[in-house]
């Protein structure tokens, strides 16, 4: 992939910000088969799932990047392909970078994005990493396996932990050291 097929760029701005919340319904809706019983999300009547308060956390009320919070979305060749949601402040201690959510739609998956945007941001944002997956998301426990174990030669924290917001439920959580790749953020 060339570094001209894929870009980050900062969800700043109410068109940029729309794309991802709309982006982030495509997002939940993948979420959703793994979220059955209590706490899992109902589709409601209107079709739309409503979102989780975080999401809304990552701006101030004038739209502008709250502090500690970015909002990227993912393009592939000029067309969106996902969003990352990150916090770099506000965290447990000895974290230093934890990645809120992180998504690339269906048909741009298994084209090595995921990874290439993992490169920039650990490039562009050092130091210490979680991430966390739902119990049940077996596929996105696979894929972060892999990319973190290949990032760091094996050397990740692995812990079963309880969420208690906005229900209390069980996240697979790794905590790693990134170490920069060659391709920070533009």
């Amino acid at each position: 992939m060339t570094p001209t097929e894929l870009s980050l760029e900062e969800a700043i701005g109410s068109a940029k910000r729309a794309a991802l919340l709309t982006l982030a319904q495509y997002y939940i809706y993948d979420l959703s088969a793994f979220l059955d019983g209590p706490g899992g999300w109902v589709l409601p009547d209107s079709g739309a799932y409503p979102l989780p308060d975080s999401f809304g956390a990552y701006w101030d009320k004038d739209g502008t990047p709250a502090e500690g919070r970015h909002a990227f979305l993912v393009r592939h060749k000029a067309e969106l392909a996902g969003f990352v949601l990150i916090r770099t402040g506000g965290l447990a201690t000895g974290i230093d970078v934890h990645i809120g959510e992180f998504f690339i739609i269906n048909k741009k998956r298994r084209l090595g994005l995921g990874r290439a945007v993992f490169d920039i941001l650990t490039s562009s944002f050092p130091g210490t990493w979680e991430v966390m997956q739902l119990l049940k998301n077996k596929p996105s426990i696979q894929f972060w396996e892999r990319l973190i174990a290949d990032h760091t030669g094996g050397s990740y924290k692995v812990e079963q932990r309880l969420i208690p917001d906005p229900v209390p439920h069980s996240k697979l959580v790794m905590t790693f050291t990134a170490r920069p790749s060659q391709r920070p953020i533009q």
